[in-house]
């Protein structure tokens, strides 16, 4: 549902931005957010759903998505140690890239705030399994 993970992030963003909060103040929030998640999912889940409606056919789903989640790690991690192959194997070419990505980001940090900046590259990651699994990428 791209639509209501746009409007959440937006409102989230939105939120952050009118409160004009410092970083401390926003990693707090999450970490209760996170800690009051953690208690109350499994509670309010095990209210709305029952262990009957669990079936064969969610078990192969849930699997399905284990299995992609699985190949983006080891798809991550492939490309970090090739990356960091490169400094052994080939130094010029591991300077040229990092710098180059370090470079890229002070000029888009100094264009842009970095709020903006956080809003489109999670907004990016989490529209990003939506798009390839429509087959848009």
């Amino acid at each position: 549902y791209p639509a209501v993970t746009a409007g959440c992030l937006t409102v989230l963003y939105l939120f952050i931005y009118s409160t004009d909060m410092s970083i401390i103040t926003i990693f707090g929030l999450l970490g209760f957010l996170i800690t009051i998640t953690d208690y109350l999912l499994p509670i309010i889940c095990n209210k709305l759903v029952s262990r009957d409606m669990w079936n064969s056919e969610k078990d192969s789903k849930l699997e399905k998505l284990i299995n992609t989640s699985l190949t983006g790690y080891q798809l991550m991690t492939s490309l970090m140690s090739s990356y960091l192959q490169y400094r052994i194997t080939a130094p010029l070419y591991h300077f040229l890239i990092t710098s180059a990505a370090l470079l890229i980001t002070a000029f888009l940090g100094s264009m842009v705030s970095g709020l903006v900046l956080t809003y489109i590259s999670l907004m990016i990651c989490l529209m990003l399994p939506g798009l390839h699994s429509r087959g848009l990428l």
